[in-house]
């Protein structure tokens, strides 16, 4: 697919850039390539150097010295692959249409911010960097979707009670209000270009068309060496009019000075394109994401995945039409009719009750223990309270079916509670002790791996590779959690992750095979990590942000199948 970059004959990028190679004819393989410049344009030659990147199954990492004009942004300086139509909905209104074929993983758009505030500045921040905005962007801004302001004279009684969510946005209204009074006397810029209405309308735009983003690199993703950069609220022209969806066929990044939308998967031209604005929608149920849309958002969401079943919300009950006391049901559209998922019939509204009283009863549990760990208080209760998680987590593994959204919650806990284990007895170790370090990291690692495809279960669903029925029907006993895994039992669960179709492979999966890897590595099984990574390479290629020294070293432990690792110890710790 070609990009629609701002490239012109005299650019000249800079050191440090990163750019894709093109147009070169007598070294035709490079084209498509990505690199780094690392000189500048010679005056005697007119070429600039770049440092080429390896890439997997062939291409290594070289110094090249070509012309400007054979080289291009990467990411693109901008690129814009859909267009905004109107969709004859009154509801549904204005939809994003693609205007082009993509394949996963590739760019749909890149586009700059048009505003961007610091939320750590609040209402003045928000102001101050409206109207120092050009006149044009700052009528773009205000023509965006605004959702409805609330009356202001609207009363609060006691049979007339306002949502929570309504009374949130009602006191952060008035508080702009007080604040707009306070500050108006300093800044009559403010009081020129935004009265007090456009003000509150801006907030309200805010709130429902803005992304978090950051203007540095992150460098490599790594939990423990992954400093945060500046987090900031952007609006954005075209980003900002793409929809909302629980199964989304986009997901974004924005880092790096830009915004990307890119394809999860395949989208053929015409089809509508949409994001998600909550992170992980499939491990979370219809009711976890409305009610997030509802207080985050202010809408209630109606795509298809909210219309059909809860895919993630499966429950166990005696279905007198099929015959079987041992049916999985699951709760279908806005009002949540459980249905057998074998013969389509409604069961009695309080057939799946005695389930619901116990997944309430888990989910308690698991966030005592999550409370805990934000707290430190697990860490200093010591290795019981990892024994007292994995109970836990088989506790649900025997009463809930295996694809029900609180497995993979459990498994994060439990990954995370281990890798905190391990930290703490690294930093033990510079004081003699190094016991149970191990034991931790292959724990992390299989709770990691565990997660993962539970993922892919949901995917294959979601993606179409096998109905709902045949998912939940062939697939009725989760795995325990092993309080003591071995090397084997790692090797094991990630060969079988490695055996799939590579179809199945989902950008949600990405995330817990990398951090998987990264506790595996330090175990000193650099083989057996060379191929779950070079598995899912293409995952992480499109997922995961490697700085360029560490994308270098993953393709050499991957193409050296584990006997080059020159990461050492820094990828956790």
């Amino acid at each position: 697919m070609s990009s629609s970059d701002e490239h012109h004959n005299n650019w000249k990028p800079n050191v440090g850039t990163r750019v894709q190679v093109q147009g070169l004819q007598g070294r035709a393989d490079l084209n498509g390539r990505i690199g780094t410049v690392t000189s500048p344009v010679s005056r005697k030659t007119g070429r600039l150097g770049v440092h080429m990147f390896p890439v997997l199954g062939g291409g290594k990492s070289e110094g090249i010295h070509i012309k400007p004009t054979n080289v291009a942004a990467y990411p693109p300086i901008f690129l814009d692959g859909f267009e905004v139509v109107d969709s004859g909905d009154a509801v549904l209104g204005r939809i994003a249409i693609a205007t082009n074929d993509y394949e996963r993983g590739e760019r749909v758009l890149v586009e700059p911010p048009t505003y961007l505030f610091d939320p750590q500045e609040a209402y003045l921040g928000m102001m101050k960097a409206f109207v120092g905005i050009s006149e044009a962007a700052r009528e773009e801004v205000l023509g965006m979707h605004c959702p409805i302001m609330l009356p202001e004279d609207e009363e609060d009684g006691e049979n007339n009670k306002l949502p929570h969510n309504e009374q949130q946005t009602k006191l952060r209204l008035q508080m702009l209000e007080w604040e707009y009074a306070r500050v108006i006397p300093d800044n009559p810029d403010i009081k020129e270009l935004l009265p007090l209405e456009k003000a509150k309308k801006l907030m309200r735009i805010i709130d429902a068309n803005a992304h978090s983003f950051s203007l540095e690199s992150t460098g490599a993703l790594v939990a423990s060496q992954w400093t945060r950069p500046k987090e900031f609220s952007a609006l954005f022209s075209r980003g900002s009019k793409v929809e909302h969806s629980c199964h989304p066929n986009l997901t974004f990044d924005a880092n790096d000075g830009k915004l990307q939308y890119v394809a999860t998967r395949a989208i053929e031209k015409g089809d509508r394109i949409s994001i998600s604005y909550q992170t992980a929608p499939c491990e979370k149920p219809r009711r976890a994401r409305q009610e997030f849309l509802r207080m985050n958002k202010d809408f209630t969401c109606g795509c298809h995945r909210c219309q059909g079943p809860d895919e993630c919300n499966p429950y166990l009950v005696s279905c007198l039409v099929c015959n079987n006391f041992a049916s999985v049901a699951f709760s279908y559209g806005a009002d949540n009719e459980v249905r057998c998922v074998a013969c389509q019939s409604a069961l009695p509204s309080g057939s799946a009750q005695p389930q619901k009283d116990s997944e309430k009863s888990f989910e308690q549990r698991l966030d005592e223990v999550l409370a805990g760990l934000q707290s430190g208080a697990v860490v200093d209760e010591g290795p019981g309270a990892l024994t007292k998680l994995i109970k836990l987590q088989n506790e649900m593994a025997a009463t809930l079916h295996p694809l029900h959204w609180l497995h993979p919650k459990g498994y994060r806990l439990i990954s995370s509670a281990a890798a905190s284990f391990a930290r703490h007895q690294m930093k033990q170790r510079r004081k003699g002790y190094a016991a149970g370090t191990t034991e931790c990291l292959y724990l992390s690692t299989t709770a990691l791996l565990f997660q993962a495809r539970w993922v892919r279960q949901i995917a294959s669903v979601l993606g179409g590779q096998c109905t709902l029925q045949e998912m939940a029907t062939q697939n009725r006993s989760t795995p325990r959690m092993p309080e003591s895994p071995s090397l084997q039992s790692i090797q094991a669960v990630a060969a079988d992750l490695c055996e799939k179709d590579v179809a199945t492979q989902t950008i949600y999966m990405a995330h817990p095979l990398f951090h998987a890897g990264q506790d595996w590595l330090l175990c000193g099984d650099a083989v057996h990590v060379a191929k779950l990574y070079k598995c899912f390479w293409p995952l992480f290629e499109s997922w995961i942000r490697l700085s360029d020294e560490d994308r270098e070293k993953m393709l050499l432990l991957i193409e050296s199948e584990g006997k080059e690792n020159r990461f050492g110890n820094h990828l956790l710790f």
